[in-house]
């Protein structure tokens, strides 16, 4: 084998092993874990500063959500960044988990929807659907602007609770326990019972 074809041999090999050397690098380059710093949500997709290795932060970087669902992450949460193609100018975040708010002790099964504010809509092992907004002076507003709202339970009951009244809707009829106070015209049909004294024009 003449000197040429070696040289000419261990040329390719070394061309090889850069090449192969480049792909490593790019493969390790992927996927990368940071923490959301900043974040703008005036844009198609929310745009996240995310700080990721000890000197680097990456401003502007597009936030991948599924469609229906969208959240903005605290500052401080955790990143899940990709790079396409293991290009590190083409970064990519497709999670954020927070570890501060994420409720716990969910069965297997179990979804939870939750905000940093308190508020949680629990979708249980059971089939119960419970929401609940427990910050201090937090409401629930359930708003139809161009039709009704129905609430529909064939073999249950629909409770609501205020204090310590206590307003019940089952096939039996209804059920009230505390004051009532009505402006305004009242029609029946039936009989009224009355357990103690009617007072006022009857």
């Amino acid at each position: 084998m003449s000197a040429e074809i070696v040289r000419r041999l261990w040329d390719e090999v070394a061309r090889i092993k850069q090449h192969l050397k480049d792909v490593r690098s790019r493969a390790f380059s992927m996927v990368a874990r940071g923490v959301v710093q900043l974040g703008e949500d005036n844009h198609g997709l929310r745009q996240l500063q995310v700080g990721l290795l000890a000197n680097e932060t990456r401003a502007g970087i597009e936030h991948m959500e599924h469609f229906g669902l969208t959240a903005a992450p605290m500052s401080g949460a955790e990143a899940l960044v990709i790079f396409i193609g293991g290009n590190r100018d083409h970064p990519m975040v497709i999670a954020t988990p927070d570890r501060t708010y994420r409720p716990q002790a969910l069965n297997p099964g179990e979804s939870c929807l939750y905000s940093a504010f308190k508020q949680t809509v629990l979708l249980d092992k059971s089939g119960n659907i419970s929401a609940a907004a427990t910050e201090p002076g937090a409401n629930v507003t359930v708003v139809s602007r161009q039709g009704g709202i129905t609430l529909s339970a064939p073999n249950g009951t629909i409770t609501i609770q205020v204090g310590g009244v206590t307003f019940t809707l089952s096939s039996q009829g209804i059920a009230m326990q505390g004051n009532l106070s009505v402006q305004g015209n009242v029609s029946v049909q039936g009989t009224i019972s009355a357990t103690g004294p009617i007072t006022g024009n009857v």
